[in-house]
């Protein structure tokens, strides 16, 4: 004759043993970058600003992944990608260069995409990284045009 409590042994362990199957295939992704946000103050020279950066890719899976890198709309006709897709081994990290090429001085600000997938599996982790840049036209720029004029202003 089986007893209630034998029962209840044998529904928590069948239980337990259903759950890690779930937790050993449900293996997820992980993503990590470097230089979160950026903010830059490049020289204007020539009629043009340029821009010459890398951004830290890091797989830290103990699984390759695929990685694809995207500038946001802001920024996808100034920036130049050499690599923009390409696998990262389990443990891996590579610098992925890119450059910005500004015309005009002013006030920009966009990001950098990198999307984290397994390999053969759609969807996965995007991680953005912010890149704000200030350009300043004229690279005489004085006090005054820092401070305001040199009036001192005491206040009490």
């Amino acid at each position: 004759m089986v007893t209630t409590k034998e029962s209840l042994i044998e529904v928590v362990i069948l239980t337990a043993i259903i759950m890690s199957s779930f937790l050993i295939n449900a293996q997820g992704i992980t993503a990590k970058i470097g230089n979160a946000k950026m903010i830059l103050y490049p020289e204007f020279k020539n009629g043009e600003a340029v821009i010459d950066r890398k951004i830290l890719v890091i797989n830290d899976n103990d699984f390759a992944v695929n990685i694809t890198v995207e500038p946001s709309d802001e920024y996808k006709n100034v920036m130049e990608l050499p690599e923009k897709n390409f696998i990262l081994g389990e443990g891996e990290e590579k610098n992925v260069s890119f450059k910005i090429v500004l015309k005009k001085p002013g006030d920009y600000n966009g990001m950098i995409n990198v999307y984290f997938s397994k390999i053969g599996e759609k969807g996965g982790v995007v991680l953005s990284s912010r890149i704000i840049i200030h350009i300043n036209g004229d690279n005489n720029v004085s006090n005054e045009d820092i401070f305001g004029n040199n009036n001192l202003i005491i206040i009490f």
